[in-house]
């Protein structure tokens, strides 16, 4: 695989996993670092549906 098709491939994820971070890390901040496992639990499936969402749009 060459270089520019593994940075093509690569780039998407990391933005990916920065945007969820930062939404864990904002839902922390809101809540003080004392969430409830519900607030803990949709962050959790927001972030996954957002990584479906984002990767479905990208391949389409």
């Amino acid at each position: 695989m060459k270089i520019y098709q593994m940075k093509n491939k690569l780039a998407p994820l990391l933005k990916q996993i920065a945007t969820v971070g930062l939404g864990f890390l904002v839902m922390l901040l809101i809540t003080g670092g004392r969430a409830l496992g519900f607030i803990v639990g949709l962050s959790v499936v927001l972030g996954i549906s957002f990584v479906v969402w984002s990767e479905n749009k990208r391949i389409h």
